[in-house]
């Protein structure tokens, strides 16, 4: 997220557009995303309620991200190198219309 926040054309195509969501378990503590809830109001992360009820999510690993469109899932995308993953997630915001290159 880091990443993705301190380059100002992707956080400008992708704030106040994406959801972060995390599963019911113990990957990340309450205490974990209170915290990054105060300190990234702009980019808030919920914690699902049942994962089963998130159909279209089959991976749960962290970074996996998911481009849906109208509510069609359109493509996924795992995981954020050392080198990072810029490209491949510019590819992905262009299928569901959300990279226009930004200013």
């Amino acid at each position: 997220m880091n990443a993705i926040f301190t380059d100002p054309k992707l956080k400008a195509a992708m704030l106040g557009k994406v959801r972060w969501i995390t599963p019911q378990d113990n990957r990340l503590s309450f205490e974990q995303i209170q915290q990054w809830n105060i300190e990234h109001p702009e980019t808030r992360m919920s914690i699902v309620n049942l994962q089963k009820e998130w159909r279209d999510i089959d991976d749960w690993s962290t970074p996996t991200f998911y481009f849906f469109e109208n509510g069609r899932l359109i493509s996924k995308m795992n995981g954020w190198p050392k080198a990072g993953n810029r490209e491949n997630l510019i590819a992905n915001l262009k299928r569901i219309g959300l990279w226009n290159e930004p200013q």
